[in-house]
Parts: structure tokens; C-alpha cells; sequence
């Protein structure tokens, strides 16, 4: 907790905070980006991922989620070609070395592991 305070004392004396930023860059605290569309309440849940209350904007219903902190996004909130019945990442050497893994780890991580496609 002492480092984060030293990290906002030091952060006070430049641009930011008590003095203007130019227009497009990003001074101050280092930031974690998040979605945060509909986002009511948002903490850490641990070193890998926050825990968030949401309001799901299609039914204005609360959802309690988590999301990433690497990624910062959910599978199951967006269509993905990767999901289509018929793709297959087989040939693709750039896409079974970065997209495919990554892809795994989120559908595990939302406990849907039996989406995760075998390799051909």
C-alpha cells in the first residue's frame, strides 16, 4: 500500500494532476485499461483479474463477471469468426501461436472450456 501512496505523491509533482497534459498523451499514474461499458463497481479480484458489476445494457439486468487484466475483455461478450463452426486455425502458424492460446485461456476462464477447439 506504501508504494502505491508514493506512486501518487510522485505522480502529483508532474504534469497530470496539478499541471495540464497536451492534448492525446498520458501523464500521471500508470493506468490499467478495462471495458468498462456499463461498469457500476470494479475491484481486483486477484493478480490476473477484476471482479466487476455490470449492468448488461441489451436486458438492463446486473451481471457480476469477471474480466482479464492481460486482455481486458470477455469472450462471450463479442462474435468471433474463431468461434464459427467451420474455422479452423490448422495451417495458420501466426494465429496457433498467438490467437489460439489466448483464446483458450478466456473460454477457460469463463467456463467454457468445451468451445475450445482441438487442432487439426
Amino acid at each position: 500500500m506504501s508504494s502505491r501512496l508514493s506512486q501518487v505523491e510522485s505522480a502529483s509533482d508532474g504534469p497530470g494532476i496539478n499541471q495540464l497534459v497536451p492534448f492525446g498523451q498520458i501523464a500521471g499514474l500508470d493506468a490499467t485499461s478495462a471495458p468498462l461499458a456499463g461498469v457500476l463497481r470494479l475491484d481486483n479480484l486477484d493478480d490476473k483479474s477484476f471482479i466487476v458489476v455490470r449492468r448488461q445494457l441489451e436486458k438492463d439486468a446486473l451481471q457480476l463477471v469477471t474480466i482479464g487484466k492481460d486482455l481486458s475483455f470477455r469472450m462471450s461478450d463479442h462474435v468471433s469468426e474463431y468461434a464459427f463452426r467451420d474455422f479452423s486455425f490448422a495451417g495458420n502458424e501466426f494465429q496457433l501461436k498467438n490467437i489460439k492460446p489466448r483464446q483458450d485461456i478466456l473460454l477457460k476462464d469463463e467456463g467454457l472450456a468445451d468451445q475450445i477447439k482441438v487442432t487439426e
